[in-house]
């Protein structure tokens, strides 16, 4: 069993941009899009203009503006002429990890806008 087909499970019919058989996603939010071009680069740790929000999926996959992490430019354009696992090894970086932190990192921001609850227990 392929990690494709793992990460299927974790996913509802509607939302399956790691399925084998799947049809393409699209999930745009411009809102997150912006948040993650404020944020630093995973790489550099640079902030501003120059920010890109890189989707971590394969375009065949669809467009989800919430698998996005924030990169240079630079590195961005890089990463696009080196190929992903080539940058990934050379910058000793894990997309999936920086995808899941950023998450993460914005899930508690948006949590503590709202007053949200953490544990089952109101803050």
């Amino acid at each position: 069993m392929g990690e494709e087909m793992q990460l299927d499970r974790y996913y509802g019919p509607e939302l399956r941009p790691f399925g084998q058989n799947s049809k393409p996603v699209k999930l745009t939010n411009a809102k997150h899009l912006k948040w993650i071009r404020e944020q630093p680069c995973i790489i550099t740790g640079k902030t501003g203009d120059t920010i890109d929000a890189h989707h971590v999926q394969r375009k065949a996959q669809g467009i989800n503006d919430y698998l996005t992490v924030p990169l240079d430019h630079i590195l961005h354009t890089q990463l696009h002429a080196q190929g992903v696992d080539y940058f990934q090894h050379h910058h000793r970086l894990d997309f999936k990890d920086a995808l899941i932190a950023k998450l993460v990192e914005r899930i508690i921001g948006l949590e503590k806008r709202v007053g949200g609850k953490r544990n089952g227990r109101s803050k």
